[in-house]
């Protein structure tokens, strides 16, 4: 429903929904269906029970609210009506362009609501800026609508591990539309090598670069990096005067404990890979006594739920038709171990690193 005195409602927008409804026993797979609005009606066929969220939403002229997981019931027949109010929306839009008219690749770009404003709508707002439309000076113009008024924006663009983030941007009835000019530095470069304890390179292994932003609850993962044949890695373009901050990860799937390191500046990093300790261990079936082939078998360091990286080891791969799976990137001390399959779920409490023969028996869930 639109404001009294106001044009109807049309154009479109995106829901989340589980493909096959959302009822005991059946597998959860999330889908994403564009939705039309035509003279404020739109119409959607999904299965019921059912749990969908409007993700974004292209309705000129009004801010429709976003849901995450509202419930869809079976009701008493197959049709229901849900009435969503639409309100008038603002928007933020300017151009993005590179340091001295530098030439600028494409870049990404998303309208995020601020951590304050998510809390007190009850929802996130993010809206891709999809449609970039070059500039004459090899920038980028965009422009974001509708956007709910009331709340407090931030624009993020990045290409590969450049970021750039504007002020905190504001839109209310009286001031619904904002015009930002985003300029990207063209940032540092960053050199680092990935060694043992030993001092020796570590080659083919996986660097991951991350962005946090507090304000607006976001984070962003860029593409991973390469260790070189003596562990070297570049990253090239770190825009340091991001209101977030950045995050190396080294997460290994065999021999080495993972890394975590927070950027601060500095040009040169080393980062020094301990070698992990070892859980080895059989998945068997509790009824039959057999071996369970195919199990995820993850280790979650005691006590659980406390703070730091990582809260939880995932086996070097599933169980082996052997039912046997293995840790090897652990640091020192005490784990809960849980193992589950297609039906089937087991834990184990307070197994030690280096521990071996441990037995992690499975029981078949029972449908509620």
């Amino acid at each position: 429903s639109t404001p009294e005195g106001m044009p109807k409602a049309n154009g479109t927008f995106q829901i989340g929904y589980y493909k096959n409804g959302n009822r005991p026993g059946i597998a959860l797979y999330t889908e994403m269906k564009a939705v039309t609005v035509k003279d404020n009606l739109a119409r959607v066929t999904l299965p019921v029970p059912n749990e969908i969220s409007i993700l974004q939403q292209a309705i000129p002229g009004y801010s429709l609210p976003l849901w995450e997981r509202t419930e869809i019931g079976i009701g008493e027949g197959p049709f229901q009506m849900k009435e969503i109010a639409l309100e008038p929306g603002g928007g933020i839009f300017g151009t993005i362009r590179g340091a001295d008219g530098n030439a600028l690749p494409r870049f990404s770009a998303t309208i995020l609501s601020s951590l304050e404003t998510r809390l007190r709508m009850g929802s996130t707002f993010m809206l891709n800026l999809n449609e970039l439309q070059e500039t004459e000076d090899h920038g980028w113009r965009f422009n974001g609508a509708p956007i709910p008024l009331g709340g407090t924006y931030y624009l993020v663009a990045n290409r590969g591990y450049t970021y750039v983030v504007s002020k905190a941007i504001t839109l209310s009835a009286e001031a619904p539309f904002h015009e930002i000019n985003v300029v990207v530095p063209s940032g540092t470069t960053i050199r680092g090598r990935l060694v043992g304890e030993d001092g020796k390179g570590i080659p083919r292994q996986r660097i991951n670069l991350q962005m946090d932003l507090p304000e607006a609850n976001y984070s962003s993962g860029a593409p991973a990096i390469m260790t070189g044949p003596d562990g070297e890695f570049e990253i090239a373009g770190i825009n340091f005067d991001v209101p977030g901050q950045y995050d190396l990860y080294f997460r290994p799937n065999s021999q080495y404990q993972p890394i975590h390191r927070q950027l601060t500046g500095e040009k040169e990093i080393k980062l020094i890979a301990q070698r992990g300790e070892v859980i080895e261990g059989t998945v068997v079936d509790a009824e039959t006594g057999k071996p369970v082939a195919g199990a995820n078998v993850a280790a979650f360091p005691l006590p659980i739920g406390q703070t730091g990286f990582p809260n939880v080891y995932l086996a070097e791969a599933e169980t082996d038709p052997e039912g046997r799976f293995r840790f090897s990137t652990l640091a020192h001390g005490q784990y809960k171990i849980m193992a589950s399959s297609e039906g089937t779920s087991g834990e184990q409490e307070e197994v030690k690193a280096g521990s071996r023969g441990v037995t992690i028996y499975v029981k078949h869930r029972q449908n509620e």
